[in-house]
């Protein structure tokens, strides 16, 4: 299982080496406020590159990943946005908990161009909802998974810089010929960036995201550190 993160000085690692999820230092505690909430956003693409075995991987990995999150430690306190995106863009589920998401998320079905704009519109439209006072979000993480090219990249540029503001950005090339560079400038940093070359890549990959979400939210701090960290070894 070999995937490849881009390191801070901006050069890709000379080999793919095992992926090994996160335990170091990431032990679950025993508590968990019961207003303690946290959103996830998933931007996946379904252009027609997608169509076939990867959208079929694409759609497994997403399910780990809400496996994961919807784990009864975590105490339904994850909200999750699946967002579409092709020559336009839907929002499938509309923040429903991890726990209800469970067993009824949509598959990824490929065809049409790649325009990622209007996903990550959709998912600051959804970043700009008000929240109850009474629960504490911690800050919220946009995973946007892509295996091509964007048709507008200078707009989707414009509405990640905005996003970043407000949100964690994790970038995730899949296959290879996506497009790298563009997807780390739009990562939160090149740390946020990773490349899962398989399904099983991508797989193993999501449930790591899944286990580190769930540990930032166990110990109410935001994940932006730990997301960088789910190393090759």
């Amino acid at each position: 299982m070999a995937f490849s993160q881009q390191s801070s000085s901006g050069s890709h690692s000379s080999a793919d080496r095992q992926m090994s999820i996160p335990r170091s230092g990431l032990t679950r505690p025993h508590w968990l406020g019961r207003s303690n909430k946290q959103l996830a956003i998933l931007v996946r693409d379904c252009s027609g590159s997608m169509h076939g075995t990867k959208a079929l991987e694409a759609t497994q990995a997403c399910e780990v990943l809400i496996t994961e999150l919807a784990k009864p430690e975590n105490h339904g306190g994850f909200e999750v946005a699946v967002i579409d995106f092709k020559t336009n863009a839907k929002l499938c589920h509309d923040v429903p908990t991890a726990t209800d998401l469970l067993g009824h998320l949509h598959p990824v079905i490929g065809g049409g161009g790649t325009n990622m704009a209007p996903g990550l519109f959709i998912s600051r439209e959804i970043l700009e909802r008000p929240i109850f006072p009474s629960q504490i979000y911690l800050r919220p993480v946009v995973v946007v998974l892509s295996d091509g090219l964007t048709s507008h990249p200078a707009k989707t540029s414009e509405i990640a810089t905005q996003l970043k503001k407000d949100a964690d950005i994790v970038t995730v090339a899949f296959g290879d010929d996506a497009d790298e560079p563009y997807l780390i400038s739009l990562a939160t940093s090149s740390e946020h960036f990773y490349h899962c070359r398989t399904g099983t890549d991508l797989r193993a990959f999501f449930a790591s995201v899944g286990t580190t979400l769930s540990v930032s939210l166990q110990r109410g701090q935001n994940a932006t550190e730990l997301l960088s960290q789910i190393h090759n070894q």
